[in-house]
C-alpha cells in the first residue's frame, strides 16, 4: 500500500515528517534464507537451522499465484526484494517513494507451534532487520515482529526495541487463536502503547498452525473461497477490539489493517451507541477505532413497503 500525504498544517509537525509525500507502508522484503539469522540467534536454537530450518504450518491451495511482480525479480538472487540495494532503486528511488515500512516475511510467525523457538526467532529475525535493511538505509523502517503466541515474551520484545528510531510498529498476522480484543493480547498494546507505537494486523497465518480456522464456517476448499474471506477475518477483530473495550483502556493506541482486501469495515449496529471503524486525523499510517456514545446519531432503518 502507497500513501500520497496531503498537504496540511505542518506548524507542529517534525522536520523529518514533513520532508514526507509518499510512503509505502507495506513493503515485503524477502528473507533469502534462514541462515541469514543465525548470527542473531542464541547458539541453542542454531541445530534447528541446521537441515535447512524447521517446517512451518502454511496453506495448501492450487492457483494462489507467486503473489509477487515477476518483472522485478532480481536475476541474482530470484527474489523481488531480498537485496535493500535492489529494492532501494527498483522501488523507492524509481516511484519517487521517500520511505518504506517494510513488513517482512515471517509475520506469520505468530502462529506457529514452538512458542519457544518463534520467541528466539522473532527477536533474531527483527535484529537481523534492522541490521541489513533499517541502519543502513534512510529510506526504510522496519516493523517489530510479534510471538503472539507467548504475550509476555512478545511484550518484552516489543519494550526491547520500542525506543529504537528504526522501528514503528508492531506487527501481528490476521490469523489468531482468539479475537484481538480479548484481553490475552493486552500486555502487548501496553507495550506498544508505553512507547506510542501502532498495532498493524496483517493478512496471513489463517487456518494455518495454532490459528482458527479462516471463515466463520470453517476450512474453505478453494482458494478462491479462502482469498475473498479475508476481509471477514479483518471485520472480526475490528468488531473485537470495540466490544472489548481496547480503546477505554489505551486511549491512544492506534491500529492499522494491512491489506484488508476490499471491504474492511463492520456493517453498523443498528443502535445509537456504535459507528463504523474509519481512520483517525492522528495519522495516515494507523487506523484508530472508538465505541463512542452518541445518542444524537441514528442508525438508519430500512424503509419498510
Amino acid at each position: 500500500m502507497v500513501l500520497a500525504v496531503e498537504s496540511v498544517d505542518t506548524s507542529n509537525t517534525p522536520a523529518l515528517a514533513q520532508t514526507l509525500r509518499c510512503i509505502d507502508t507495506d513493503v515485503h522484503n524477502d528473507l533469502p534464507s534462514l541462515e541469514e539469522l543465525r548470527p542473531f540467534l542464541p547458539k541453542k536454537w542454531h541445530i534447528w537451522l541446521d537441515s535447512g530450518g524447521p517446517g512451518a504450518a502454511a496453506r495448501y491451495y492450487a492457483n494462489m499465484g507467486s503473489g509477487r511482480m515477476d518483472d522485478a525479480v532480481r536475476e541474482e538472487d530470484g527474489l523481488c526484494a531480498g537485496d535493500p540495494d535492489w529494492v532501494a532503486q527498483q522501488l523507492m528511488a524509481k516511484y519517487r517513494i521517500d520511505l518504506g515500512i517494510l513488513t517482512g516475511v515471517l509475520f506469520d510467525l505468530s502462529i506457529q507451534h514452538d512458542h519457544r523457538f518463534y520467541v528466539a526467532l522473532a527477536s533474531a529475525y527483527n535484529e537481523w532487520t534492522l541490521e541489513k535493511w533499517v541502519r543502513p538505509y534512510d529510506c526504510f523502517k522496519g516493523s517489530i515482529a510479534c510471538p503472539a503466541q507467548d504475550v509476555e515474551a512478545a511484550a518484552a520484545e516489543v519494550r526491547r526495541l520500542g525506543r529504537n528510531p528504526g522501528m514503528v510498529q508492531v506487527l501481528l498476522a490476521a490469523g489468531a487463536r482468539l479475537p484481538y480484543g480479548n484481553a490475552h493480547y493486552w500486555p502487548i498494546y501496553r507495550a506498544a502503547a508505553e512507547h506510542d507505537l501502532p498495532i498493524a494486523i496483517h493478512i496471513g497465518g489463517e487456518g494455518t498452525g495454532i490459528a482458527n480456522a479462516p471463515t466463520g464456517v470453517g476450512v474453505p476448499s478453494t482458494y478462491l473461497e479462502f482469498h475473498t474471506g479475508h476481509s471477514k477475518t479483518m471485520m472480526a477483530h475490528c468488531v473485537s477490539l470495540i466490544a472489548e473495550g481496547v480503546f477505554e483502556e489505551f486511549p491512544a493506541l492506534k491500529f492499522a489493517f494491512r491489506r484488508r482486501k476490499e471491504d474492511c469495515s463492520p456493517d453498523r449496529p443498528a443502535g445509537p451507541h456504535c459507528r463504523p471503524c474509519r481512520p483517525s486525523a492522528g495519522g495516515a499510517a494507523a487506523a484508530r477505532h472508538r465505541h463512542r456514545r452518541n445518542p444524537a446519531r441514528r442508525a438508519p432503518h430500512p424503509s419498510r413497503p
